[in-house]
């Protein structure tokens, strides 16, 4: 255990000084912590990775990272699923699968996060066939408010501790579904932004994965595609093309451009220029493990919002307009991606699928006024902000926003009953009461 460490997420937008911060070593360790806040009144909060942008794990009193608490405990290959302790990171689970023949299902862009964090928010890859991470989950393990060691199976509890933003307990371990190892052929293209548009509806059913990005003011899209193939022929150019995207093109040269562009203000139209140019268009076959997440080294700013995607079409229209007519012209892309429907409590894609849709800017960049530009508009199509990226809503939209929200709460206090793991954003962000029904 240490005493007054400086806590700071990924991003460097938020910080905390916690009166003590713990790594256990096992589960009876984690047993005891949570007893002692208990007896003692304080607060205590869960952290993984760090990669969230809202302030869920920030506390100045009891932090705990579980990650000491890493590993896989068994693979149920009949089912299959695979039981993972909670601090462990998504690469090394992929690893792990990826030698003895499994694989998750699908898989968001970062894989640095805990399984504990990525579950707890939500994490999502794209591909409408395919549901979020907390969708995949069968059991949770955790230890609840008083320091009980809970196993949660039943549906009804499940559906409130998938996705509970580390509210209802410190969660030790998590078993998921899981399927056998595959091969994708990721094809990467530049469009037109009318053409990527036009073609939304077809690319989003047609493939197993679809993304796309645009860059405000910038009449162009990049489109990303994932499907299944036993073709493995082009796996070896991959040790040379997927490094000169991921770091050279992804990392690199956006950094160089926002740099650039903060010091020389008056270049920004040019070097939005360059992005067209130097994006990637290619063919490429990978592996499961390899092929969703990219390294992720420029500090940058995200707001994101999960719609019905049967409003994605006004939305993005609605978007590109507004954008346009104030003149928003940021070196970071809004990107596209779509979600299969889940009955979890707290899940944005909860009884509808969606499409998410984010936006960036470069973190020394002011975001406000584009992101509130950017939120004012998903509001208005019934948009639920992902857990972990930034937003700018009350407790009280949270409530209006999820029709399960008083059947979460009734779940949580039965595991969490005095608040132990409620810092002051949950407490603010719970505070949020349905308006009763009218009749």
């Amino acid at each position: 255990m240490k005493r007054r460490i400086r806590f700071e997420n990924w991003n460097r937008n938020f910080s905390c000084r916690p009166a003590l911060y713990a790594e256990p070593h096992c589960v009876e360790d984690v047993v005891q912590l949570v007893r002692l806040g208990h007896n003692e009144g304080k607060t205590l909060r869960p952290v993984g990775s760090g990669y969230s942008y809202t302030p869920l794990v920030q506390t100045d009193e009891i932090l705990v990272s579980l990650n000491r608490i890493q590993g896989v405990e068994r693979i149920d290959r009949d089912i299959p699923a695979v039981t993972v302790r909670g601090g462990t990171r998504l690469f090394h689970l992929n690893r792990f699968l990826a030698s003895q023949g499994f694989a998750l299902g699908n898989l968001g862009d970062i894989d640095r996060q805990t399984v504990a964090g990525a579950v707890s928010t939500a994490t999502h890859g794209t591909g409408l066939g395919l549901g979020n991470i907390s969708s995949e989950v069968l059991e949770i393990t955790l230890v609840d408010g008083r320091g009980n060691l809970t196993v949660i199976q039943d549906r009804p509890r499940l559906r409130a501790a998938a996705v509970s933003l580390g509210a209802m307990g410190l969660m030790v371990s998590v078993k998921l579904k899981i399927v056998p190892h595959y091969w994708l052929q990721v094809d990467r293209k530049v469009v037109e932004l009318d053409r990527a548009l036009d073609e939304l509806d077809r690319n989003v059913a047609n493939h197993r994965n679809f993304e796309f990005f645009w860059f405000p003011n910038l009449d162009f899209a990049f489109t990303k595609t994932m499907n299944l193939t036993a073709n493995r022929a082009a796996a070896g150019m991959q040790l040379f093309v997927r490094p000169v995207n991921d770091y050279l093109v992804e990392n690199g040269i956006l950094w160089v451009l926002n740099e650039w562009s903060r010091r020389f203000p008056g270049a920004r139209d040019r070097l939005l220029n360059i992005i067209p140019r130097v994006a990637p268009q290619e063919v490429s076959f990978e592996p499961a493990e390899r092929a969703y997440a990219t390294p992720r080294w420029v500090r940058h700013n995200e707001i994101e919002y999960a719609i019905d995607i049967r409003n994605v079409h006004r939305a993005l229209t609605e978007l590109r307009r507004s954008l346009h007519e104030a003149g928003t012209r940021v070196l970071f892309p809004i990107e596209v991606r779509f979600c299969r429907r889940d009955d979890l409590y707290l899940s944005p894609s909860s009884d509808r699928d969606v499409a998410y849709i984010s936006a960036h800017t470069y973190a020394d960049e002011a975001y406000h006024g584009y992101f509130q530009r950017v939120e004012q508009i998903m509001k208005r199509f019934g948009g639920r902000p992902h857990w972990g990226k930034l937003h700018f809503l009350s407790g009280n939209d949270f409530a209006y926003l999820y029709p399960r929200w008083d059947d979460f709460h009734r779940e949580r206090q039965t595991l969490d009953p005095e608040g132990l793991y409620l810092n002051p954003y949950l407490k603010t962000i719970f505070a949020g009461k349905r308006e009763p029904s009218s009749g």
